[in-house]
């Protein structure tokens, strides 16, 4: 299985304060992973990680209200 996070942004600079500030608040964890892609680095804000999609299902919601209205769910590989 694997973990899940609720990515929430992602950023050729560094992410927005606001957002990880409302990440804070929410009361959750979360990482900032550095991806490459098309020779461009960017910044992926993660929220988690959840254990179970169930879990992760719960949270998104909360998630979606309070930090980003277009968070998505990535699931493990």
């Amino acid at each position: 299985s694997g973990v899940y996070y609720i990515q929430v942004g992602s950023f050729e600079t560094s992410p927005d304060k606001k957002l990880i500030d409302a990440i804070s608040k929410s009361g959750h964890q979360y990482k900032i992973q550095d991806v490459t892609a098309d020779s461009k680095s960017v910044h992926k804000v993660l929220v988690g990680p959840f254990s179970t999609e169930a879990e992760v299902r719960k949270a998104i919601g909360g998630i979606r209200s309070s930090v980003e209205p277009r968070a998505f769910v990535i699931a493990p590989k």
